[in-house]
């Protein structure tokens, strides 16, 4: 167990490190990470001596949550600002692209 949360607290620490320059999928990667080793931690019995030694660790990983929500807050927003864009840009496309089949030929006949 104090491998886990030692594993735990440097990766956490590692990212909010490189929070400013980590992209979505290095967040994604810690996140997942992170998962599997709260899940094994949560595997493994622990006595009540063993929850109080490390309730401490568990909340300095616990209070940079915050800093790594307002990152992924921060990079969902530019996604939705760039599909936004994107769809605007189809829009805008599509008023001025034919709605007609070009492809249709029409025939007169002489009387």
């Amino acid at each position: 167990m104090d491998k886990l949360i030692g594993e735990l607290e440097q990766i956490t620490l590692q990212c909010i490190e490189e929070i400013e320059a980590s992209t979505y999928e290095q967040l994604i990667d810690f996140v997942e990470q992170r998962e599997q080793m709260i899940d094994r931690l949560k595997n493994q019995p622990a006595e009540a001596a063993d929850k109080l030694k490390h309730q401490s660790a568990i909340q300095r990983i616990l209070q940079y949550d915050a800093v790594i929500r307002v990152r992924m807050n921060k990079l969902k927003l530019e996604a939705r600002v760039e599909l936004d864009r994107i769809s605007s840009g189809r829009k805008q496309k599509d008023r001025y692209s034919p709605s007609f089949n070009a492809d249709a030929v029409f025939f007169d006949k002489k009387k």
